[in-house]
């Protein structure tokens, strides 16, 4: 039973992992810490949690919630369909007894369409779909550090598809692939699909999206409800056929 919790500033925490990155991680499997976002975060901006949980065991990451970023997708997908607590990977709460589990990974998304995009408006979307991994880095791999001092970005593999202009695109199985990728520990790594509409000479709008846990992450044709920038589902979906191959003897 954990006898205390720690709560550190994101700062605080980097530079923690730095010097004593191994005494950290072993803390923290078995007992609490939490991190927060430092206080210089005038935009109310996020740090990117997965890294947190990944490379420093750390439990609870809190974050800010006043626009659905990539940050909060991430987070929704790790406690998606729980009571808001899960039970940490192998060789993170039992670290004398278990290594940390990663495995290699091929996933093809053949995406065949999408419906029901921006619908209540009149004007007609120019829609292309992204989809990104979000997998230990390579600064994580080799250093075991947090890459962009903890910055909420993209994920670290990226793809998209060729460009729609329909409310209910026909997108004939175009293939987002991502081959090769190692040292995924499948829990604490996502995939994360947005549905954007190609604005000429302003910001991408965001027309939906979703996001899954790799070890969560369904095979198989699957219409895939998807969400507002409310974090509310919006009555859009993207049909998608998944194509997912672990290979536990590919890390390196």
């Amino acid at each position: 039973m954990p006898t205390h919790v720690f709560a550190l500033s994101e700062g605080k925490l980097l530079a923690l992992l730095e010097e004593q990155g191994e005494a950290l991680f072993q803390h923290n499997a078995s007992f609490l810490m939490r991190v927060y976002p430092k206080g210089t975060r005038f935009t109310s901006s996020n740090l990117d949690p997965a890294p947190f949980w990944r490379q420093a065991g750390v439990q609870m990451v809190a974050l800010n919630w006043q626009a659905v970023d990539a940050a909060l997708m991430l987070n929704d997908a790790m406690f998606a369909n729980t009571e808001g607590w899960v039970l940490k990977p192998a060789g993170y709460h039992d670290v004398h007894e278990v290594s940390v589990k990663k495995k290699g990974l091929d996933l093809t998304v053949p995406v065949l369409a999408a419906q029901n995009l921006d619908a209540s408006k009149s004007s007609t979307p120019d829609v292309y779909i992204k989809c990104q991994l979000h997998v230990e880095s390579r600064l994580e791999k080799q250093e075991g550090q947090i890459p962009n001092e903890g910055k909420s970005k993209g994920g670290e593999w990226k793809r998209r598809s060729s460009h729609r202009h329909s409310h209910d695109p026909d997108f004939g199985g175009e293939d987002l692939s991502f081959l090769g990728v190692e040292n995924v520990v499948p829990e604490l790594s996502f995939v994360r699909f947005k549905a954007m509409d190609d604005v000429s000479y302003q910001k991408d709008r965001m027309l939906g999206w979703t996001c899954f846990r790799l070890d969560r992450f369904p095979q198989g044709l699957h219409l895939l409800p998807l969400r507002g920038a409310d974090a509310k589902p919006n009555g859009s979906a993207l049909l998608v056929n998944i194509r997912l191959n672990w290979d536990d003897s590919s890390v390196r």
